[in-house]
């Protein structure tokens, strides 16, 4: 048997929570959503209708980033050998190896991250895409050499 003023205070948790929830579910209502054409994997894939497309679409895009990538690490090697500066060579290419490593391990990272959703493959090629992008501009402006020399 309840006690008549228990009662009230719970009466009153109670009003207090539907109060508080009625004004959650107002805030999410007027909330700007990120819709999915604001994802980098949209704007790489805006075709992908599906998990299994937008993975495909993704990994064709990583395969590009990474030949850019390649590309322009190639270009500056050769930099690097015009000059005949063999430890400058010697570390750069050690310098693009750890680079290598740390990509991997990010994106590994972020792999496990998103595990076990269904997300955890795009989310890890989307890694990979953009760490080789970033990349490519930070040797692009480090050794000034035009990207499509």
């Amino acid at each position: 048997r309840m006690c008549s003023w228990n009662r009230g205070w719970t009466d009153m948790r109670l009003r207090r929570l539907l109060l508080s929830s009625m004004s959650c579910v107002v805030l999410l209502a007027f909330a700007p959503v990120r819709g999915q054409a604001d994802t980098p994997a949209a704007q790489d894939c805006p075709s992908s209708r599906t998990t299994v497309e937008q993975i495909q679409c993704l990994a064709k895009v990583a395969d590009s980033a990474d030949a850019e990538m390649t590309k322009k690490y190639e270009q500056v090697l050769a930099l690097h050998s015009r000059d005949g500066d063999a430890k400058a060579r010697t570390s750069f290419e050690q310098s693009q190896r750890a680079w290598l490593t740390y990509r991997k391990q990010a994106c590994d990272a972020i792999w496990e991250f998103w595990n076990p959703g269904t997300i955890k493959n795009a989310a890890e090629i989307q890694c990979r895409i953009a760490l080789a992008r970033e990349r490519t501009r930070l040797l692009d402006a480090l050794y000034e050499v035009p990207l499509h020399h």
